[in-house]
């Protein structure tokens, strides 16, 4: 976890040199907002796959406590190569924020590049308890969802399940497709405001409901 910091210089990682009036509008919301206030709540931000480093990096240079669980990926072959495990995120495409619950501060997070949007919209955003974020890190910190550990419990296609830690939490899922062997990930399918989502996560992740 990467608590506040509120001295910075330069451009910060994924900030455009050339922002426009309303970005600028933007980031000065998110600057005023990370210590302004005491009730601040944690948000799951969607962001680009692959990206999440560096928007976890751009909020943390404006002040943003920001949570990002990481795992240990797998073992991959690349020509007769063997390439060791490397960290990535525990959910692909999604970074923890502490925010105060305001639409507008929470709307501000699209100034920063790779930022998709806040899961739940910004009129009902959909938060986390602090117990349960700091829960769902230790449990990746301890490398339970990590690529390599087997899970006892097999999942076949279009079995339901509940998600039992993280980001989406208590929900409800259906499997898209899963490993046979216990190890690695699931994407399945997440109902969210009537909307159904896509997400990949790691099977140790999952809970019969």
């Amino acid at each position: 976890m990467n608590m506040q910091r509120n001295d910075w210089m330069g451009t910060p990682i994924g900030i455009p040199r050339d922002s426009s009036r309303e970005q600028e509008v933007r980031l000065e919301m998110l600057l005023k907002a990370a210590n302004r206030s005491k009730d601040r709540r944690w948000y799951a931000v969607r962001v680009w796959t692959g990206r999440e480093i560096a928007v976890e990096d751009a909020l943390v240079a404006l002040g943003v406590e920001t949570c990002l669980p990481m795992r240990m990926g797998p073992e991959l072959r690349r020509r007769h190569r063997i390439i060791p495990p490397q960290p990535m995120p525990a959910i692909h495409g999604y970074v923890l924020v502490c925010m105060p619950p305001d639409g507008a501060v929470l709307g501000a997070l699209r100034a920063i590049d790779y930022v998709v949007e806040v899961v739940g919209g910004l009129e009902h955003p959909m938060s986390l308890p602090d117990e349960e974020v700091m829960r769902f890190k230790a449990l990746a910190d301890a490398g339970l969802y990590d690529w390599q550990h087997e899970v006892q419990q097999r999942w076949r296609v279009g079995e339901k399940a509940g998600i039992g830690a993280g980001i989406f939490w208590g929900a409800a899922c259906e499997i898209l497709s899963c490993r046979s062997d216990g190890c690695g990930d699931a994407v399945v399918l997440i109902s969210l405001l009537g909307k159904d989502v896509p997400v990949t996560v790691p099977l140790a992740i999952l809970e019969k409901l």
